[in-house]
């Protein structure tokens, strides 16, 4: 599983058994993590094409922006999720610590999909 890592991933204190990755001595905050694994960039569903380069129905690209190296093809129902969304929430996760205080599942879960909601709604 190790050789599918398309960026960098992040240990505390000691490296994984594939010696991949980064080791850090403290926890890092998310965007700074991203941007270390080179993970920061945004992603594009693109048309998939067969050899007569006419598009294959129901499947898509999902592509780099900043390469356009393609990362896997997935059917036309998946809807990526950006980078900056996935940063976006890590970052909101420190606000919705207080939550936990409380042991109310059912908040911690409405706040989480109200953060997704707002970030999906961002222009990209």
């Amino acid at each position: 599983m190790a050789r599918l890592f398309t960026s960098d991933v992040f240990l505390h204190n000691k490296p994984a058994w594939h010696r991949l990755g980064v080791v850090v001595d403290d926890t890092l905050p998310a965007r700074e993590a991203f941007r270390l694994a080179e993970a920061d960039f945004s992603i594009a569903a693109r048309p998939v094409f067969d050899a007569d380069m006419q598009p294959i129905a129901g499947y898509q690209a999902i592509t780099r922006l900043d390469s356009g190296r393609t990362l896997s093809v997935m059917a036309e129902s998946y809807t990526p999720i950006q980078n900056e969304a996935l940063i976006y929430i890590a970052e909101s996760q420190k606000s919705l610590d207080w939550l936990s205080e409380f042991g109310d599942v059912q908040k911690t879960k409405s706040a989480i999909d109200a953060i997704l909601v707002k970030t999906r709604s961002k222009p990209a």
